[in-house]
This record gives structure tokens, C-alpha cells and sequence, in this order.
């Protein structure tokens, strides 16, 4: 989980390449 709350900070960054992985973290 605590990778989930790392990943969570990038995302509302608007970047291309973290939108991809964040399709994969919504299915966990």
C-alpha cells in the first residue's frame, strides 16, 4: 500500500507516462 500512496502524489501531476501505470493501480 505504501507504493499506492507514492504513486498517488505523481498522478494529479498530469504526467503522460504515470497516467498509464495509474489505469493499473485503480484495478489493485
Amino acid at each position: 500500500m505504501n507504493v499506492l500512496t507514492t504513486h498517488y502524489t505523481p498522478i494529479p501531476a498530469g504526467n503522460t507516462p504515470l497516467k498509464r501505470p495509474l489505469k493499473e493501480y485503480l484495478k489493485y
